[in-house]
């Protein structure tokens, strides 16, 4: 299932069924206006002066603009907002020495609750606990003990991408002359350290001495407190509002360089292409810059260097080709280049750029008019918000309309070739490098699923897109109306509604060609309610939980363990279905994600 039909957004606040509107005839204006009224509150329990307090819109009713209120806390940490419109909103608030906290957030894991503002109604007493920061200092020196100034402090911390457990950093800062640090405005929780010499990790565009073999050892990204591999680094673990020094002492090592040429299949240079060079184990951290660009040279001619010993991948980024003297792109090109260093210099690498593929396509639906499904659709995503939301993999290049996107499946993905489907249901990709893709679609109705879609007598409905022979392909994507769906209520053990909790619906096969496994991931809103549209008939199971991580739900052997604990689902074409889900205790969830690696 290739469709992501969640009403909202996984990272974005979740829209129940029932929306405010005015009273049918309500013209007195006071009456549609709301008042909310609470108090800021710190881990302690202490009031929190001066605290400022942003009430931001999400979407009004009766087509008003998205609208934000600020206010600030009175000597007793109290709030008030007046005449505010009637709409969806989040409130957060913000205080110099703690986080920004918005309302109804469980923990840093979780997005805090949407209000939903009606007409002539107050909200009295809410309540925003803010969490005191947490902050890391030290001193960066060389082995010789003598400071560092300039050093790049990165912090880091695990996170879940598809499910796998990888180090991505949550803060930066740098040295000072003393070469002292300070880190502030953390979260309490785990995290690592490492200090980066900028001198050596700016990608440089001369090309050096044939057949150099290295450098003399350089300053190369060290770990705290003495680590060259992030495996080897020693945690950090901070509480609310505390502070942890942390000094390290940096490492020294021999890096090396690659040189080389791209050129298209006529032998031609690649004209102010632009490449990059990413670590090909792209959670190895390896790279002082971990990734790396370049413009080429008018010969096409390039290097990378204060490279460690590794495997690498060189590949031109969207957009290159060759070029006119103004700049303008004759030619888009696209390649990749793997390259190992093992302790000496690559000379002479060749990188061939060619064309890439195209892939065109329809959309169609089952027994019905695909134009008017589309127009429909268009008309219901004003502002680039989507009718019916996707994985997010078209942010930025999608104006609302539906779209179709490509995301390489394995190995570094450079780019999301993506496009709009026109109302006719046509689509056209162009320039589309050699790899494996998942297809995803984005801004349509939840009202219809996926039915299969083929490329070229080949059904990829539930398998990647392979275009590593270098062949575009022609898709023919079927949708069928009358989609099932999930509503319900989260509940505890005692029956009660529980609202901002993270609620997975996900296949009992996972699906192959999907970039989630099929998993879908939305949060019951402020009554404990939930919804999942657009789904595909088929076996699932449904969970919620009190605590998780994002992204770990993808992980198909932390899901597994949890299936007889899920509720099991069949869902036919056209059923609508109604679950209570309970909530699986957060000690759970960590004993199972602690079994990841």
């Amino acid at each position: 299932m290739r469709i992501l039909l969640l009403t909202l957004l996984a990272t974005a606040p979740f829209v129940p069924a029932q929306s405010a509107r005015p009273p049918a005839g309500d013209s007195d204006p006071a009456q549609s206006k709301i008042r909310l009224t609470g108090s800021v509150v710190s881990h302690a329990g202490e009031s929190v002066p001066r605290a400022t307090l942003r009430l931001q819109s999400s979407g009004t009713e009766s087509g008003q603009a998205p609208t934000a209120y600020v206010e600030t806390t009175d000597n007793a940490g109290k709030f008030v907002f007046e005449d505010v419109a009637p709409g969806r909103y989040s409130l957060s608030a913000e205080r110099t020495g703690f986080l920004t906290q918005r309302y109804g957030e469980r923990s840093n894991l979780t997005p805090g609750m949407e209000l939903m503002l009606a007409v002539g109604k107050e909200m009295a007493d809410l309540v925003i606990k803010l969490v005191p920061q947490a902050v890391i200092t030290g001193r960066v020196a060389d082995q010789d003990g003598d400071p560092l100034p300039g050093m790049q402090i990165t912090v880091l911390r695990f996170h879940y991408v598809r499910g796998r457990r990888q180090l991505t950093p949550a803060a930066a800062g740098s040295t000072d002359d003393q070469g002292n640090f300070r880190i502030s405005n953390l979260a309490p929780g785990r995290y690592y350290l490492s200090a980066t010499d900028r001198r050596t990790s700016t990608p440089v565009t001369a090309v050096g001495r044939p057949g150099q073999q290295g450098t003399p050892e350089v300053n190369v990204t060290t770990y705290y407190p003495n680590a060259l591999d992030p495996t080897s680094a020693a945690a950090l673990d901070l509480a609310a509002g505390g502070e942890v020094r942390a000094d390290i002492r940096m490492r020294k090592a021999r890096v090396y360089s690659i040189r080389g040429r791209a050129v298209d299949s006529a032998a031609i240079p690649a004209i102010n292409s632009v490449l990059s060079i990413t670590p090909k184990d792209d959670s190895a951290l390896n790279l002082t810059n971990r990734r790396n660009t370049q413009t080429l040279s008018p010969s096409g001619a390039f290097e990378f260097r204060n490279l460690v010993s590794g495997t690498y991948v060189v590949q031109a980024m969207p957009g290159s080709g060759l070029r006119s003297g103004n700049g303008e792109v004759l030619r888009s090109l696209g390649g990749r280049l793997e390259v190992t260093i093992t302790g000496s210099n690559i000379d002479n690498a060749l990188l061939t750029l060619g064309a890439g593929a195209e892939v065109i396509g329809s959309v169609r639906l089952e027994g019905g008019d695909v134009v008017a499904l589309l127009k429909a659709s268009s008309r219901n995503s004003p502002g680039g918000v989507p009718a019916a939301s996707g994985t997010g993999a078209l942010a930025g290049t999608w104006d609302g309309r539906p779209a179709i996107g490509l995301i390489e499946s394995e190995g570094v993905g450079m780019a999301t070739p993506s496009g709009q489907i026109n109302e006719q249901g046509k689509f056209r990709l162009q320039a589309v490098a050699h790899s494996k893709y998942f297809i995803d679609l984005e801004g349509l109705p939840d009202t219809v699923y996926i039915k299969s879609i083929g490329a070229g007598g080949q059904d990829v409905t539930h398998a990647p897109l392979d275009l590593t022979a270098g062949a575009g392909a022609a898709l023919d994507i079927v949708l069928v109306p009358n989609a099932p769906e999930v509503t319900g209520v989260v509940r505890n053990s005692q029956g009660e509604s529980i609202s901002r909790v993270t609620v997975t619906l996900w296949p009992k096969t996972p699906d192959a060609g999907s970039l989630t496994e099929g998993v879908r991931t939305g949060y019951a809103d402020q009554h404990g309610s939930f919804r999942f549209g657009g789904l595909a008939p088929g076996d699932y199971y449904l969970a919620a939980w009190e605590e998780v991580e994002p992204g770990l739900v993808q992980n198909s052997g932390f899901r597994a363990h949890f299936n007889r604990d899920a509720q099991a689902i069949t869902l036919r074409e056209g059923a609508h279905e109604m679950v209570d889900a309970t909530v699986i205790p957060r000690e759970a969830i960590a004993l199972e994600a602690a079994k990841i690696q």
